[in-house]
């Protein structure tokens, strides 16, 4: 019987991550809720260039760049997903906060490859439950 590589370090809710959500290089997302104990995530992922997916945010999210975007639906993937080391550097402004972003932590996510159905049984359940909003 194989055993299965665990990582070491947790994910912190509020901190941006590389997210590989089926992009050649990742995303950078911001998790605003997590569960260690079955090892999904949701986040908010961003972006720099536009397309129809995306809302442009009033202020960009780090010094680096000129304008940033955000994804309409949020990200719900396993840890496999995230990187390792976290991005320090970037954060979203309190206006970005208070008007887009309570909206698309609502809206029904997009899975991870590595989502199982017991998985999204289990994020429905939670969020009939409980607001899970930023």
């Amino acid at each position: 019987m194989s055993k299965k590589k665990q990582m070491k370090n947790k994910l912190k809710k509020g901190r941006f991550y590389l997210v590989y959500d089926g992009s050649k290089s990742g995303h950078p997302g911001m998790i605003y809720w997590k569960n260690d104990n079955r090892n999904v995530y949701l986040c908010l992922t961003t972006g720099t260039t536009y397309n129809k997916n995306l809302i442009q945010l009033s202020h960009p999210t780090d010094g680096h760049t000129s304008v940033s975007y955000v994804n309409k639906r949020p990200f719900f993937g396993k840890r496999k997903d995230f990187g390792k080391i976290e991005m320090q550097d970037m954060r979203f402004n309190k206006e970005d906060k208070k008007n887009y972003l309570r909206k698309i932590s609502t809206a029904k996510p997009r899975y991870s490859k590595n989502i199982s159905r017991r998985d999204k049984r289990f994020l429905k359940r939670i969020q009939r439950k409980k607001n899970i909003i930023y």
